[in-house]
């Protein structure tokens, strides 16, 4: 369900940068693939993103339509509701990774896959374990793996290395929307993180993705809350690394939520995260988890 909404509210943002996609802060165009070697279709942004960051993006020859990271200059070969036979065929592939979720992958793409010999992984992102295996997986399926999988798993489980000061910081309300608010609950991997890295978080019980009103707000009262806000891929952060805003500057960021009386709100342990692709489950949630750390670091006084 988690996965679902997920694409869902993923899918949704995609389409408002759609008008100004061509505009977008992307990676140059990629050095074409050595003849004969591997020639990689990375059809989810996640992948797209682990890629990168494990250095195999001249790899890649073609991408998911909702890719907001990669050259815009590769062919689009599908997105979450279609794979495009066609362009796949011109792309010439030898590895395609998918993440299709817990839906069958297209017979027609199945068949031409068997076919033409293509090696394929379809990749499964819905939790911190998933994560890390995948970014392992990847690169295994392609030649010659290096240490960069190793680096990028050990850094993930560094951020998320417990500290029990943290719990100092009171009980986390995660947030995602804020207009309806939806707050990120048991099973989602971000609620994951929260734990892992040792806060406590606000919602222990219920869904993935839980749809709250004020009143509810009132009621779970937490003592600090972290709201993710993606802005749009073509604005850089704000300066060489990405950081969270946080108590004045998170608070001016949420006008109608800071209307709500809670202690959070009246101690200032807010936090907004609008990495672009804080809602994407992949290396990027290292990023993530950094500036969650801090925050509840700087919230418990540590």
């Amino acid at each position: 369900m988690y996965g679902r909404v997920m694409t869902i509210l993923a899918a949704a943002l995609l389409a408002a940068f759609a008008l100004w996609a061509a505009c977008c802060r992307r990676a140059p165009a990629p050095p074409a693939p050595t003849a004969g070697g591997p020639r990689v279709v990375a059809l989810s942004p996640a992948v797209g993103i682990i890629l990168q960051d494990l250095g195999r993006e001249g790899l890649i020859v073609g991408r998911h339509g909702s890719d907001m990271t990669l050259s815009p200059s590769l062919p689009v070969c599908g997105d979450h509701l279609a794979i495009d036979i066609e362009a796949l065929q011109r792309v010439h592939p030898t590895l395609v990774l998918t993440q299709w979720g817990t839906r069958d992958l297209p017979e027609a793409y199945v068949s031409l896959a068997k076919r033409e010999g293509w090696a394929t992984h379809d990749c499964q992102l819905l939790t911190v374990d998933d994560i890390r295996r995948e970014i392992g997986e990847i690169d295994a399926l392609l030649p010659a793996p290096h240490d960069k999988a190793k680096a990028l798993v050990a850094e993930f489980d560094r951020v998320l290395t417990p500290r029990p000061s943290r719990k100092g910081a009171g009980k986390v309300l995660l947030l995602s929307g804020i207009d309806p608010v939806g707050a990120l609950g048991p099973g989602s991997w971000h609620h994951q993180m929260l734990v892992a890295m040792g806060g406590t978080p606000a919602i222990e019980q219920g869904a993935a993705w839980i749809d709250l009103a004020s009143e509810d707000l009132v009621r779970l009262g937490p003592d600090a809350i972290i709201v993710l806000m993606p802005r749009s891929p073509r604005t850089p952060p704000r300066g060489k690394d990405e950081a969270a805003y946080v108590g004045e500057e998170a608070i001016a960021r949420l006008p109608e939520l800071a209307r709500t009386p809670t202690p959070a709100f009246k101690s200032k342990h807010i936090a907004v995260i609008d990495d672009p692709l804080s809602l994407t489950p992949s290396t990027a949630m290292i990023r993530v988890a950094r500036q969650m750390g801090e925050a509840l670091d700087a919230w418990s006084g540590k």
